[in-house]
């Protein structure tokens, strides 16, 4: 028997690549968001990662750039078959322009699973 979910809002499977700036810390890695709703996403780094610090998130997606700002909650189980590659959990700042940006990337994402679903 499968657990429910506990999630409160719909995540999008996405491979969306980024560049990651880690706060306080001022240093830049590439990622790649792996999964995203509204209440946070999944991130993979092959370089080093922490959870409990903030981090920028700007990538490009189907021409339009986005800038994301999130927590870094956790680490999570990755591939084990591939132990250089990391997973955070992340849960995105309230701010107006992080959700300004987060809804019409989520938005744009519904589009296109609504359309490969057909």
């Amino acid at each position: 028997m499968t657990k429910p979910s506990k999630r409160l809002h719909t995540r999008y499977d996405c491979h969306i690549p980024t560049q990651v700036l880690a706060v306080p810390y001022n240093s830049t890695c590439k990622g790649e968001l792996i999964n995203i709703g509204l209440g946070g996403a999944l991130l993979k780094l092959t370089e080093k990662g922490r959870a409990g610090v903030e981090a920028r998130l700007t990538f490009t997606y189907l021409g339009e750039s986005y800038i994301l700002d999130a927590y870094v909650i956790r680490e999570v189980q990755a591939d084990p078959k591939n132990p250089k590659e990391k997973h955070f959990a992340l849960e995105f700042h309230p701010y107006p322009e992080t959700l300004r940006h987060l809804n019409a990337l989520l938005e744009s994402l519904g589009r296109s699973s609504d359309a490969s679903a057909k």
